[in-house]
């Protein structure tokens, strides 16, 4: 459903036992830019992942899982709520805003110098709700917590925006920002579906998501064969490398020898926009996105490239390897030589792709 469906449906508190808000900075921007980069390529959708809910009553929930995006999410809608009604006098969306943080019937007229009347959708923990409040209203908050530096980071972003971008961004999230929806009854225990939820499966990794995205350009039905191919040679290096963690290191690895630098915390965003960038270069050469996906899969996939990386990262460098690059690279005198590099290189993946 859409996020902005499911906040007009009631109020929701955090549970006591909850931790508190504890996105980062870093959290926070990867939304932003995340919905941002949806918003500029035309997608249906922004999915946000599954909250989990536990009724009190009829109009009255508890947040079991799904806290920090609600949150965030509702202190994006008040600092765009704040530029419609400071700066751009848009009251028609400054009052959907509204309606949206505060418990209020569709057809209210509000506007944001009425806030401390109105009561607000989500009730945080108790040490943030008081600093939640105030930023949802509009007041002057302290500077101190993350949620005052989630809101300082929302509000960076969005000063870079014109009006127009501004506008454009609200809508998205009003019309296109979507959730799957959890609902748990009174009378079920929501410990044991949480459990079930969370302790099931494994979290995804670079190597996971950088696939998930390659497969996300051919068509199921029209494209199957190359489809299935590149999922053979995807497969062929968790088998070569030996397990999902490595065969993440060495995507990383070499996408860098590809595009060059990458940052590692924000890895898969960043290669989902070097191919974006690569990609559209190509098309204009009368190729389709497709066909650059398919021959960057077969490059990368190489049995070549994964031998090589084998032997790079093994526990003790292949002596013939290292008098065949010693050989081949005039070396052999050289006062250090490959086996040394390698070994000092092994915990350092940073400086893997320049030895790759």
């Amino acid at each position: 459903m859409l996020f902005s469906e499911l906040f007009g449906q009631g109020r929701f508190e955090v549970p006591w036992h909850q931790r508190y808000y504890d996105w980062k900075n870093t959290d926070v921007v990867a939304l932003l830019r995340d919905i941002k980069d949806a918003l500029d390529e035309g997608r249906d959708c922004y999915f946000l992942g599954a909250v989990m809910l536990i009724e009190v009553d009829s109009s009255r929930w508890e947040i079991n899982d799904g806290q920090q995006r609600m949150v965030t999410v509702s202190l994006i809608w008040a600092a765009l709520c704040r530029r419609f009604a400071y700066e751009m006098q848009d009251s028609q969306r400054e009052g959907i805003a509204l309606r949206l943080l505060f418990d209020l019937a569709a057809n209210t007229i509000c506007t944001i110098d009425d806030t401390e009347h109105y009561p607000p959708r989500i009730t945080p923990p108790k040490n943030d709700a008081m600093r939640y409040r105030q930023m949802i209203r509009g007041n002057m908050i302290g500077t101190n917590g993350l949620l005052t530096d989630a809101w300082k980071e929302i509000e960076d972003f969005f000063a870079l925006m014109n009006p127009e971008q501004v506008k454009q961004y609200f809508d998205f999230l009003l019309n296109k920002l979507e959730v799957a929806c959890l609902r748990v009854p009174a009378h079920i225990d929501p410990n044991a579906v949480y459990e079930t939820l969370n302790c099931r499966g494994k979290q995804l990794d670079d190597f996971d998501l950088i696939r998930n995205y390659l497969y996300s350009h051919f068509d199921r039905n029209t494209d199957s064969e190359r489809r299935f191919s590149v999922h053979e040679n995807l497969e062929r290096i968790r088998l070569m490398i030996s397990s999902t963690k490595k065969a993440s290191e060495y995507m990383q690895c070499h996408m860098q020898c590809v595009f060059g630098f990458l940052r590692k915390d924000q890895f898969y965003r960043d290669v989902k926009k070097a191919i974006h960038t690569q990609r559209d270069k190509v098309h204009d050469q009368d190729k389709s996105p497709a066909d650059y996906v398919f021959q960057l899969t077969e490059q990368i996939t190489s049995k070549e490239a994964l031998e090589l990386y084998r032997i790079i990262t093994a526990p003790t460098p292949n002596p013939d390897f290292v008098r065949e690059f010693e050989i081949a690279s005039n070396t052999t005198h050289a006062r250090r030589h490959l086996a040394v590099y390698l070994r000092e290189l092994s915990d350092y993946k940073v400086t893997q792709p320049l030895v790759f």
